[in-house]
């Protein structure tokens, strides 16, 4: 593995311009290297360090949107305190440290979801904490902590959790969110095998235009899920398996287990206001992520993560 420049350091920083204690950490994130044998989660822990210290900078701003936004989540996602060791905000914790570590090999692995008990993470996080505190009296003050989101958004905890949209009145001749919910008697899910039913159902039912492809962009997928609400109606693909619905004859609860987490994980899946209602009407029951105590740990840290993944989509237009 190649050693870390001031370059490297001053673009994790978001900066162009070095200060005194640059070379400090930037020491620090190559000895870190040896550790952690990935350059992300080396600089990463350095960067933490850094803001731990510095008491700003990213790390700051997000532990504290985290709270206001997860009240409950712990000091910070998933790792909460031992009862031998109280969390300290103006030290370095090793919950701290536990999760930067997840969150870097969440960054290499994309929307497939990383254990954050995995043991192998745990390991490095017990030595790079070790290492972090035996350093921590000579760490220098910057006054230039990070500058980069180089964990998440802050926008993405401060976004506010929206109610569900009302429901859509039936009416035969109204909206076609209203034809909808008269064709159901009433139930806001209506579910579809494949694109040609749906099809048929948007000329038939809805009344649109004969001939045409509509929603065309959706051939080639199944399993469609629509959510007619007072807002219009929204459109899940591939996803109709994951819902235990009395009227959805799809539901398969072995496939559920495989898949439904990625309603969480992969933006543009599932509509969120579709993904809310299933929520909110126990729809969803299979859910978990992909590694032991996955369903727990989804459903103990479901907004954070819901947020964290979905970005831009969590409440999204």
């Amino acid at each position: 593995m190649s050693r870390l420049n001031m370059q490297h350091w001053l673009r994790a920083n978001a900066r162009t311009r070095a200060d005194a204690a640059d070379g400090w950490y930037l020491r620090l994130a190559n000895t870190l290297t040896g550790l952690t044998r990935q350059t992300r989660t080396a600089l990463h822990c350095a960067l933490y360090m850094q803001d731990a210290i510095a008491q700003g900078g990213h790390w700051t701003a997000f532990r504290q949107a985290y709270r206001r936004c997860c009240p409950e989540g712990g000091p910070v996602p998933f790792f909460r305190p031992s009862s031998t060791q109280a969390y300290t905000d103006d030290e370095i914790n090793p919950e701290d440290v536990a999760f930067v570590l997840w969150e870097a090999a969440q960054q290499e692995a994309g929307q497939c979801p990383v254990n954050p008990w995995d043991s192998r993470l745990q390991s490095e996080a017990s030595a790079v904490y070790s290492l972090l505190d035996n350093l921590f009296e000579e760490a220098p003050v910057t006054d230039h902590p990070s500058q980069s989101e180089w964990i998440m958004p802050v926008e993405y905890l401060e976004r506010p959790s929206a109610p569900l949209p009302p429901p859509a009145m039936p009416d035969s001749r109204g909206t076609a969110a209203q034809r909808c919910m008269a064709y159901s008697g009433g139930h806001p899910l209506l579910y579809f095998r494949d694109y040609g039913e749906m099809q048929r159902f948007f000329i038939r039912v809805l009344g649109w235009e004969e001939g045409t492809n509509h929603l065309a962009d959706l051939q080639g997928h199944s399993r469609f899920v629509i959510y007619a609400n007072a807002n219009g109606m929204l459109v899940g693909a591939d996803i109709a398996h994951c819902f235990r619905d009395v009227p959805n004859p799809m539901y398969d609860s072995r496939q559920a287990v495989s898949d439904a987490y990625r309603l969480f994980t992969q933006p543009g899946l599932c509509p969120h206001d579709l993904l809310k209602y299933a929520l909110a009407h126990d729809l969803l029951p299979d859910a978990a992520l992909p590694f032991p105590d996955g369903a727990d740990i989804l459903k103990r840290h479901r907004d954070f993560l819901c947020r964290y993944f979905l970005g831009e989509y969590y409440e999204g237009d």
